[in-house]
C-alpha cells in the first residue's frame, strides 16, 4: 500500500472501529429517543461524530504526526489516546446521556461510572484490533516499499 494512503485508510478503519465500539458499549440504548434530537435515529447521530470526530481528524493527526516526527508509535499512541477519549467521553457519554439520563435523574457521577463500567470491555477490544491491524498495515507498507 502506498503510504500516502495510510492516514486515510487509518482514519477509516478507525471510524469502522467506532461504530463497532458504540454498538458494543450503547447498542442497547440504540432504540431510546433522543433527547437532542427526537427525530433522529441512533445511527443518523453516529455517523456524524464518526465523520466529524473520528475519520477527518483521525487521518489528520496521522498525517501530520507521520510528517513532522516520522515515528510510527509516536503516531500509534496519539492516536489510542485519542480514540478513547473521544469514545469514552464524547460518544459513548453523549449516547448515554440523550437517551437514558436526560429522562431520568442521574448524577454527573452516575453516569461517569455507568459508561465506563459499559465501555471498558468494548474499548479494550477495539483498540486491541486497532493495535493489530496497524501493526499488519506497518508490516505490509514495509514490504511493499522494499
Amino acid at each position: 500500500m502506498e503510504t500516502s494512503c495510510k492516514p486515510f485508510v487509518t482514519g477509516l478503519f478507525c471510524s469502522i472501529l467506532t461504530i463497532i465500539q458504540a454498538y458494543l458499549s450503547m447498542g442497547q440504548y440504540a432504540n431510546e429517543l433522543s433527547s437532542g434530537c427526537i427525530k433522529c435515529s441512533f445511527n443518523e447521530i453516529l455517523i456524524k461524530q464518526v465523520i466529524f470526530l473520528i475519520l477527518i481528524p483521525v487521518a489528520l493527526i496521522h498525517f501530520f504526526l507521520k510528517k513532522l516526527i516520522k515515528k510510527d508509535y509516536v503516531t500509534i499512541i496519539v492516536i489510542i489516546i485519542y480514540l478513547i477519549i473521544v469514545w469514552l467521553k464524547v460518544i459513548n457519554t453523549d449516547i448515554f446521556e440523550t437517551r437514558v439520563s436526560s429522562w431520568s435523574s442521574f448524577s454527573s457521577e452516575d453516569v461517569d461510572s455507568f459508561v465506563f463500567k459499559q465501555s471498558f470491555i468494548p474499548i479494550l477490544i477495539c483498540i486491541t484490533v486497532y493495535i493489530v491491524f496497524i501493526l499488519i498495515l506497518n508490516k505490509h507498507t514495509k514490504k511493499t516499499l522494499k
